[in-house]
């Protein structure tokens, strides 16, 4: 039987571990800096929303509060703002729209802040008429369902005037407006 010198079994030990076939794969070359994991996705945690005011502005974009809490005849609710459908708002009652309730009583938010590309705007509930809540958000712009109204829709009137003396002739006016 022979047997190896201590230096052949060195050799082998060293040149296994270079190859890998023993011991840890990486040693000594890992690196956490080179790991390459995706980073993790963007989700949007306010949800998307569009206001109507008293006076029909609209304004879209993320709804910052993430809670509502509205006073009925069951109590003060508090209501996650991510699942709610609808919030209508008038002066003699509230209702709040979800898939599980439908309720009506008097939201005690005071202001809404709405988040878009313009910056943060506080808007006060009393100047507010309905907040509709978009959870795949919007499909076209403000500017683009605004300018979709068709051309057929313009109306002609004609406004007939008469001046005071009666000796003065008749004034006709063209207008076109669109709705």
């Amino acid at each position: 039987m022979r047997y190896l010198s201590s230096s052949s079994v060195a050799l082998v030990c060293v040149a296994s571990l270079v190859t890998g076939s023993i011991g840890c794969e990486n040693m000594g070359t890992y690196n956490s800096a080179q790991r390459t994991t995706a980073p993790a996705p963007v989700v949007n945690k306010h949800p998307t929303v569009e206001i109507t005011g008293n006076d029909g502005t609209v304004l879209r974009g993320e709804l910052m509060n993430g809670s509502v809490t509205i006073d009925c005849d069951q109590g003060q609710l508090t209501l996650l703002t991510d699942h709610i459908r609808s919030i209508t708002l008038s002066p003699e009652s509230d209702t709040v729209d979800s898939p599980s309730i439908k309720v009506s009583g008097k939201v005690m938010e005071s202001q809404f802040q709405l988040k878009s590309e313009h910056g943060v705007f506080t808007l006060m509930k009393e100047r507010l008429k309905r907040i509709d809540f978009r959870p795949d958000g919007f499909t076209t712009s403000l500017e683009t369902t605004s300018a979709s109204t068709p051309a057929a829709a313009t109306r002609t009137s004609t406004v007939t005037t008469t001046a005071t003396p009666a000796a003065a002739p008749k004034k006709t006016t063209t207008m076109e407006t669109r709705p």
